[in-house]
């Protein structure tokens, strides 16, 4: 017994011993790779490796996360309905994108139609989406999980009754032509749908008469005043480390090539890569064509990313980039994808309640520049917004109509104007 006692105080010696040394090696190891010498930070270094920036496997929540400022209109037997920036809350909105969900995951044939037959087309019974720009149908549909990519963009997604029995899909970009799709709907489900809304008596422009023919002719007119939250802005990065930043987006966070210029901007340089950090909060990078990690990676299917698998890159790094300062990706919406010569070029900007927030020197929020299958560039600013209980009313219809009249053809519509001050009000502006 007393020998089976001495070899067991002998096997846990040489257990704390092996401990203790793996430990220290631990140690030295976290000190070699640029870290504050704990276990904890060598344990988040491979975490990290093994998810970059903390993404779980670089998995963007997906399209469907994405909101998409709209305007809707529903056209019945008895007039017709209008909402200016439509929130997707607001009553009967869900059941209408769901018909939309069910056309394009429907659709089917397709015949190309002159764009000149538009004005006739929204005047029949039925549902119109105006997504205030022209995106890829891949894109809109990837948004409402509907599996249909024609190719081509659009802007306006029309279900209309053809008036034989039949429900047809049209898309238009709003430049070209209008492709018609045939769909499985029925009358039934596009009466639900309407019968889902009363009548505003809402216009388009080319409706109204000629005080409003200067306007773009698919700018939707609606009676009553609008009136929409005054904003709390802030830019939330002040207090937190830049460590964390660096960490996030695959950074040595102790690097010496690490310097401030004389206003105020941190630069971090790990060639080919740079990153600045401004004191507003506003952050950039530049980087080479090989992804350090799969943060900095474009999936693709194929040897080139499609649009899609573009939009999920970017939507990817920017729900990584509003993690750092505590804001919710789901203010984002996709503002924009251009094809470039070597990628892409995807910019998200912020919404609040269905209504964009414009940056005044015409600046996106984020901006993702995409070379072959890698991430080259981005730009992000720092903004969060917070209602507040005042509801700040626009000007009448007819002012701002004057107003915007001044610009021939320009479309009329509302939004935020973020111009770095703390307080933003809604207002009418005139798009192009």
């Amino acid at each position: 017994m007393r020998g089976k006692h001495t070899r067991l105080r002998q096997n846990l010696a040489i257990t704390a011993l092996s401990l203790s040394a793996l430990a220290l090696l631990g140690q030295v190891v976290s000190f070699e790779m640029g870290l504050d010498g704990t276990l904890s930070s060598l344990s988040a270094q491979f975490s990290d490796t093994i998810s970059p920036g903390g993404t779980e496997g670089a998995q963007a929540s997906g399209l469907s996360s994405l909101s998409a400022p709209m305007n809707l209109v529903v056209t019945g037997e008895y007039g017709r309905y209008g909402s200016l920036l439509a929130s997707s809350s607001a009553a009967g909105v869900d059941g209408a994108l769901t018909l939309l969900r069910e056309a394009l995951g429907s659709a089917g044939g397709g015949e190309t139609l002159s764009a000149d037959l538009f004005r006739g087309l929204v005047t029949r019974r039925g549902v119109c989406f105006d997504f205030l720009l022209s995106l890829p149908v891949s894109l809109l549909s990837g948004r409402l999980q509907a599996d249909f990519d024609p190719g081509g963009s659009a802007r306006y997604c029309l279900i209309a009754d053809d008036g034989d029995a039949s429900v047809s899909l049209y898309l238009w970009d709003g430049q070209g032509a209008i492709r018609r799709y045939d769909t499985a709907l029925d009358l039934s489900a596009l009466a639900q749908v309407l019968g889902a809304f009363e009548s505003n008596d809402a216009l388009f422009a080319f409706e109204a008469g000629e005080d409003y023919a200067a306007l773009s002719p698919y700018t939707l007119l609606v009676g009553q005043r609008i009136q929409a939250p005054l904003l709390q802005a802030v830019s939330p990065v002040g207090t937190q480390s830049t460590d964390d930043l660096l960490a996030l987006l695959d950074f040595n966070p102790h690097t010496n090539s690490r310097y401030p210029l004389s206003n105020g901007t941190e630069m971090v340089v790990e060639y080919p890569r740079t990153l600045g950090v401004q004191t507003d909060g506003t952050v950039f990078y530049t980087g080479g064509t090989e992804p350090v990690s799969a943060l900095y990676q474009v999936t693709a299917e194929g040897e080139t990313p499609t649009q899609t698998e573009a939009a999920l890159s970017a939507l990817q790094l920017a729900e990584t980039l509003l993690s750092y300062a505590g804001i919710d990706a789901e203010s984002l919406w996709l503002s924009g994808i251009t094809e470039t010569e070597d990628g892409f070029l995807v910019t998200l900007d912020y919404q609040y309640g269905g209504i964009p927030v414009y940056f005044a020197d015409g600046e996106s929020a984020v901006s993702v520049e995409i070379t072959g299958t890698a991430i080259t560039a981005f730009h992000c600013r720092f903004r969060q917004y917070t209602a507040q209980e005042t509801l700040y009313p626009l000007l009448p219809l007819e002012q701002a109509v004057a107003m915007a009249s001044s610009y021939e053809g320009g479309f009329l519509t509302a939004g935020y104007v973020d111009q770095g001050s703390d307080q933003l009000h809604p207002t009418w502006l005139t798009r192009e």
